[in-house]
């Protein structure tokens, strides 16, 4: 089915792997590095115009969890370019992994899927090209690996996509339905246009809608909103040979440097988003229903990430687990759209008070 859609995913890691393995001076390799950070080099074209036009609104909901793309779009160190405790050995296998898992070619064929799946006859798209960027993600961050388990995509601006990358097995598998979450994300508001201040109840749409359609395109085990927050089954063992290629015994050890700053990975991660049962899961919806209409950002993320993200960055928490709002949004949305009777592709399409109520 032709969507009138074109999608490109840039060649943007073929074009930074000469960098990542230079041994360079870093003086010397910032001066190479101009053109990706300015976003002259043809692979970064649209980039930083994507990050610029993004919601500020939206934008402060992320930074404040530090999750879904908030490390994409501070682009902390170039993605590692600059970070003085990369091992080039685990750049080399991370590269070479991009390639002979076809990194590229699956994002491409995810958001070639999604698109058609929002497809509906007589009605032409809200966007008209899909331009998607593949980043390394950095084995000596230690946020990124042990919070975002080696793989974030952000989506937020309509008709771009960001994904930052550590191709273990686990993550080539995630990669696809990251990546239709975050374009979903973006299609929905191509629908609504730019809103200076999003509601909670239209993040919990954004969200739903993004879920529902990974669960109607997912034929695997797990819930669909928890996907992206949910430790990958090989990311121990990811962890450990990162550290054995490295000489240490385990992550926890390894040294990491943050802007000049070197200190041991240590552990400290993220839970899994865990299971609740029925009763406490009505008193989380209902607590995130009287909020639907708050517009403040920080109370916006604890309602959507839950207590642990934003305790780990310094917030005030409001006693709800991990990711718990990303469960309320898909089970809002979902029965929104079984009582309407409409199809998700129409559901796209639908004021926020028909799918959650006013």
């Amino acid at each position: 089915m032709g969507t009138g859609v074109t999608v490109t995913v840039q060649r943007v890691c073929e074009a930074l792997e000469p960098l990542f393995m230079s041994t360079l001076p870093a003086r010397t390799r910032l001066d190479r590095a101009r053109p990706f950070l300015d976003g002259s080099d043809p692979t970064m074209h649209g980039f930083h115009r994507a990050v610029r036009r993004s919601s500020a609104s939206i934008r402060a909901v992320r930074d404040t969890a530090r999750l879904d793309g908030s490390t994409i779009m501070s682009s902390q160190q170039f993605f590692g370019l600059f970070n003085p405790s990369r091992n080039r050995t685990l750049t080399k296998w991370q590269f070479d992994a991009f390639r002979s898992e076809d990194a590229r070619g699956v994002v491409e064929q995810a958001l070639l899927t999604a698109i058609d799946f929002l497809s509906l006859r007589g009605r032409t798209h809200p966007i008209s090209t899909v331009t998607a960027w593949i980043f390394p993600a950095d084995p000596s961050n230690a946020h990124t690996m042990l919070s975002c388990h080696g793989l974030e995509a952000w989506g937020d601006t309509p008709g771009a996509v960001a994904v930052q990358l550590w191709p273990s097995r686990a993550n080539i598998a995630r990669l696809p339905l990251v990546t239709i979450r975050a374009v979903a994300l973006g299609y929905q508001s191509a629908v609504t246009g730019p809103i200076s201040s999003p509601t909670f109840a239209e993040h919990l749409v954004r969200e739903g809608l993004a879920s529902t359609l990974v669960c109607d395109l997912h034929a695997g085990p797990g819930a669909p909103w928890a996907i992206p927050f949910t430790r990958p089954s090989d990311w121990h063992d990811t962890l450990r040979s990162i550290a054995h290629v490295s000489g240490f015994e385990s992550y926890a050890n390894l040294p990491v440097n943050v802007y000049g700053v070197t200190a041991p990975a240590g552990a400290d991660h993220l839970p899994d988003p865990p299971m609740v049962n029925a009763e406490r899961m009505a008193l989380i919806q209902a607590r995130c229903m009287e909020a639907r209409g708050t517009v403040d950002p920080v109370e916006i993320a604890g309602l959507l990430y839950g207590d642990e993200p934003l305790a780990m960055n310094g917030h005030p928490v409001l006693g709800l687990p991990f990711a718990s709002g990303f469960a309320v949004a898909h089970s809002v949305v979902s029965a929104g759209i079984r009582r309407v009777g409409c199809t998700i592709a129409e559901a796209f399409h639908l004021p926020t008070y028909e799918l959650v109520g006013t």
